[in-house]
C-alpha cells in the first residue's frame, strides 16, 4: 500500500525558485497534479510566465560556468542533498 505524500511531508516550496529567491506565484497562472489512483487534487503550484521562463534559463546558463568545474563527485553530493527529502520520505507501490 502506498502512502499519500505532500510537498509538506517532503518538505518543498511553494512557489518557483528561480535564481536562489523563492518566487510564491508565477504570471503563468496555476497547475494542479492528480493522483491517478485516486483522481484527487494532491497540490496546485504556480506556472511560471514567459518572463519567468526567460529568468530562470538565464540564471542556469549564468551557474553553469561554475556547475561545470565541479568534481563529479561534489556534483552528485548536491544532487542527493536536494532529492533526499523525495527519495527518503516518499513511498513507491510495487
Amino acid at each position: 500500500m502506498a502512502a499519500s505524500v505532500t510537498a509538506e511531508a517532503l518538505q518543498l516550496p511553494a512557489g518557483l525558485l528561480i535564481d536562489g529567491e523563492l518566487i510564491p506565484s508565477g504570471t503563468g497562472g496555476e497547475g494542479t497534479h492528480v493522483n491517478p489512483a485516486t483522481g484527487r487534487v494532491q497540490q496546485t503550484f504556480p506556472l511560471a510566465g514567459p518572463d519567468q521562463v526567460d529568468a530562470a534559463v538565464a540564471a542556469a546558463r549564468a551557474a553553469f560556468a561554475g556547475w561545470r568545474t565541479w568534481a563529479p563527485a561534489r556534483r552528485r553530493g548536491v544532487l542527493q542533498e536536494r532529492a533526499g527529502p523525495t527519495s527518503s520520505t516518499a513511498t513507491r507501490s510495487r
